[in-house]
């Protein structure tokens, strides 16, 4: 998106990042590619909330009212709105602008029109540009902006997001053992506290990994 803001000449005062629970390598790959690219630029990075503190406030932290206040919240939903999109994205940008007349920029392409909200205060990039997600992948091939991870997912997002296809936490178990046990250390630690959700992607860990060896055995 930010390529298109920058070919179309389009005012840009600031680019934020709203701190997640991202791949190691997302960050890596932020540091080594995407930084240096803006600042060739001109722009710099701001990047706000913290990911942690904000996940052990919402993941462990206690209902405050309702038929289940005083429980502890537990992983995200798997359908509908989640409260780490909320707590993570939604609102940090809502706090860090909410006295700043500005217009925002979303990186919405031409195929996830459905996403687009009817607000003047906010413009998107690609779909004037009518470029689908292939053309955005596309794009960054071209201009030495690849992201390894798609080596490996077919969408990025954070390692412990309840919202990944099957194949995408196939893959998970395969290529990042390492996040993968983590996650299943986090699930544990959850489901020790009697919250209101205890199985991480709605059936768990343990279902993911005993069908993905399921899956090994069968090839």
């Amino acid at each position: 998106m930010l390529g298109k803001i920058f070919e179309q000449k389009l005012p840009l005062d600031e680019i934020l990042m709203c701190s997640t629970p991202e791949f190691p390598q997302m960050y890596q790959y932020i540091d080594e590619k995407i930084i240096p690219w803006l600042e060739k630029h001109g722009h710099q990075l701001t990047v706000i909330g913290n990911a942690r503190q904000t996940w052990n406030k919402w993941c462990y932290g206690t209902i405050t009212r309702g038929k289940n206040k005083g429980r502890v919240r537990g992983f995200p939903p798997k359908l509908g709105m989640s409260w780490c999109t909320r707590e993570l994205k939604v609102y940090e940008v809502d706090r860090y602008l909410r006295n700043i007349p500005h217009i925002r920029y979303l990186g919405i392409a031409v195929d996830e029109k459905k996403r687009i909200r009817d607000d003047p205060n906010i413009i998107y990039p690609l779909v004037e540009a009518q470029m689908t997600e292939a053309d955005c992948l596309q794009w960054i091939k071209d201009n030495d902006l690849y992201n390894p991870l798609y080596d490996y997912f077919s969408r990025l997002g954070c390692w412990l997001c309840p919202k990944q296809t099957k194949s995408s936490v196939f893959s998970l178990i395969e290529n990042f053992p390492d996040l993968w046990q983590k996650l299943k250390e986090e699930e544990a630690r959850v489901m020790a506290l009697n919250p209101v959700i205890d199985l991480w992607n709605l059936y768990g860990t343990a279902y993911y990994e005993d069908e993905y060896n399921k899956k090994v055995a069968n090839e």
